[in-house]
């Protein structure tokens, strides 16, 4: 069963039903993160979670800057092209690579150089759980989800907080932020409950 990162995107609700619930697992994305002190942030939460940071768009400094003065548990390699992952290393750091499905020899490259975690951006069912049986020592993070993909490690899940926008679950009746915020709580408690 994969672990489940759940994202959140810095917003006062989401953070809010993270505190009622206490997931063990966060993905957060940069570009929400980026003036944030983790140290403060789980102070506000009364709880540490295990935390996946990932960047795109940004410079390299500013994230490996951020990285330095937060220390997150795992931090995705700056998205763009090969040579931020090589940089990074270069540097002391210690990033999960990224592969995208249009690049499938990237996986077998990481991997030859020692990679024992990868993240997969993108990619059919078919070809993200082909790439994770061909290499069963390596652990594999989903950027999103997918059905049929049973060797994952984990990924990423973001229906905890869209379907609550969405109204989701309809048995939590009204409107409004505290609203918003209980149907947060059950689809984080459902998801908890089913796992991955």
């Amino acid at each position: 069963m994969a672990v489940q990162y759940y994202a959140t995107e810095y917003r006062s609700d989401e953070t809010e039903a993270i505190k009622r619930v206490t997931p063990g697992h966060l993905y957060l994305p940069f570009s929400r993160f980026r003036n944030v002190s983790l140290k403060q942030w789980f102070k506000k939460l009364g709880y540490t979670p295990r935390v996946l940071v990932g960047a795109e768009g940004v410079s390299l400094d500013t994230y490996l800057n951020w990285i330095r003065l937060n220390g997150p548990d795992e931090y995705l390699a700056l998205d763009g092209e090969r040579g931020y992952y090589k940089t990074m290393q270069k540097l002391g750091f210690s990033p999960t690579p990224i592969v995208h499905s249009c690049y499938d020899t990237r996986v077998e490259t990481y991997v030859a150089e020692g990679a024992r975690r990868i993240a997969i951006k993108d990619g059919t069912a078919k070809w993200v759980e082909t790439t994770c049986v061909t290499y069963p020592d390596v652990e594999f993070h989903l950027l999103g989800f997918l059905k049929g993909c049973t060797h994952l490690t984990s990924h990423n899940n973001t229906v905890w907080a869209t379907n609550a926008r969405a109204g989701k679950p309809d048995y939590v009746k009204g409107m409004g932020r505290e609203r918003n915020i209980l149907r947060m709580v059950e689809n984080l408690r459902w998801e908890e409950e089913k796992g991955g």
